[in-house]
């Protein structure tokens, strides 16, 4: 009981001050995002975090608007042309990230958790995994 607490004050206090901290960061990466290419800055996707449980991941947009449905739809490699210009500078320096710190913040996943698959993903493999 006591370590759930203790975790979830870390990840508020470690969030919190990460957002102030890199506030600088998201606004250069924002404007860059936004100048880019058309579309948000920022992408989400739903996720399966805690217990099993689906959220709306956040990130800046690498890709430029409905990669999804296009290409493998899934998982983007070298060379992928739906990455942008900013975006490729925001996935090696693995910048793209930095907006989970809100997912962070309101209780949706921890600094130190993984996140499984886009949940549409993890239904399709399950479905086939089931159907086999």
């Amino acid at each position: 009981m006591y370590r759930h607490f203790l975790k979830r004050v870390f990840d508020l206090i470690i969030s919190g001050l990460s957002l102030i901290v890199l506030s600088p960061v998201f606004l250069v990466a924002s404007t860059a995002v936004k100048f880019d290419s058309k579309g948000p800055v920022f992408f989400r996707q739903e996720r399966i975090g805690k217990g099993g449980k689906e959220f709306r991941i956040l990130k800046f947009r690498s890709m430029c608007v409905g990669a999804e449905h296009t290409g493998s739809g899934v998982y983007s490699g070298k060379g992928d042309k739906r990455v942008t210009k900013v975006g490729n500078f925001l996935r090696k320096t693995s910048l793209d990230e930095l907006p989970q710190l809100v997912n962070i913040l309101k209780g949706e996943r921890g600094i130190i958790e993984t996140t499984k698959n886009n949940a549409d993903f993890s239904r399709v493999v399950t479905v086939n995994s089931i159907s086999l």
